[in-house]
Parts: structure tokens; sequence; C-alpha cells
């Protein structure tokens, strides 16, 4: 009868072992989901950072474009108008009203 009872008594124990190692399985399963989520996440956030990155150097070279040919449009500007005399700024507001005495 011991021995039944102790047979028993290893039988629960292993049953218990036997739910606690499914539990643990199904845990690692979910796990491994969040991690291959989490993955697929990490690697869309990349992409837009590196999107991102292209766009920004887009911008600047635009910007630096842009940023030139206005250089370049005040230079030419400027030097119509030594050609003509220099800068006559006192001239330039009075004609336009902007400056008065």
């Amino acid at each position: 009868a011991r021995m039944e009872a102790s047979i028993a008594v290893r039988q629960n124990e292993l049953q218990r072992a036997v739910e606690e190692m499914r539990t643990l399985r199904q845990t690692v399963r979910v796990m491994k989901a969040d991690v291959v989520e989490a993955e697929l996440e990490q690697s869309k956030v990349e992409k837009n950072l590196t999107r991102g990155g292209e766009e920004v150097k887009k911008l600047r070279e635009e910007l630096r474009r842009v940023v030139e040919e206005a250089e370049a449009s005040c230079e030419a500007v400027a030097a119509k108008e030594n050609e003509e005399g220099g800068w006559d700024l006192l001239n330039l507001f009075s004609k336009k009203g902007a400056y008065k005495k």
C-alpha cells in the first residue's frame, strides 16, 4: 500500500511537471512571436530612418542649390549696379517712397 501511495505521489508530481512544461512551451512560443514582431517593427523603423535621412540629404542639396542661385543672382545685380555707377540706396528708397526726410 505504501508503495502504491508513493507511486501515486510520484505520478502526481510528474503530471504537474508535464503541465508546467506545457505552460512554459506556450510562454516560449508567445515570446518568440513577440520577438519576431519586434524585429519586424525595428526593421520598419530602420527603413523609415533611412528614408528620412535620404530625404534630409535631398533637402540639404536643394537648399544649397537655392542658396548658390540666390548668391549668384545677388552678385549679378551687384555687378550690374557697380557698372551703372554703384549703389544709390538713398535714391532707391526715395523712388519707392520708403525713405523720406
